[in-house]
C-alpha cells in the first residue's frame, strides 16, 4: 500500500523535509519529461511524477493545517485554492510553450513548483516531526 509507505516516511522524516524531497523529486521528473522523446518514457516518468505529487499534496495540506491551528480548514483551503489556480492557469501559459520548446515549458513548470514550495515551507512554522 503506497499510502502506508508514504505515511511511514512522513512520520520518520517530518513534514517539512518530506515536502522538500517530494517537491525536488517532482521537479526533476517534470524537467526530465521535457527532454524525453518517446511515449513510453513520458508514460513512465508521468507515473513516477504522480507519486511525488501525491506526496507533495498531502504534506503541503498538513503543513497548512498546523501552520494555522486556529483555522485548520482555512489553511488547507488556501493550499487547495492555489492548486486550483495553478491547474487553471498552467495550461494557458504552458501549452503554447510546449509547441515551441517542450524543454522550456517543462523546465518552467518544474521551476515554479520548486519556487512555490520553497516559499510555502519557508513561511510555515510547522514542527519538524
Amino acid at each position: 500500500d503506497m499510502s502506508r509507505g508514504l505515511g511511514d516516511v512522513y512520520k520518520r522524516q517530518g513534514p517539512v523535509r518530506t515536502t522538500v524531497v517530494a517537491a525536488s523529486i517532482a521537479a526533476i521528473l517534470i524537467a526530465l519529461m521535457g527532454q524525453t522523446q518517446t511515449v513510453v518514457a513520458i508514460a513512465l516518468i508521468s507515473i513516477a511524477t504522480s507519486g511525488a505529487l501525491a506526496c507533495l499534496q498531502v504534506t503541503m495540506q498538513h503543513l497548512a493545517a498546523v501552520a494555522v491551528p486556529s483555522n485548520r480548514a482555512g489553511g488547507v483551503s488556501s493550499v487547495l485554492a492555489f492548486r486550483f489556480a495553478g491547474h487553471a492557469a498552467g495550461p494557458l501559459v504552458l501549452v503554447p510553450l510546449v509547441e515551441d520548446d517542450p524543454a522550456v515549458a517543462f523546465g518552467l513548470a518544474a521551476s515554479l513548483s520548486i519556487a512555490v514550495v520553497i516559499g510555502f515551507v519557508g513561511s510555515t512554522r510547522a514542527p519538524a516531526g
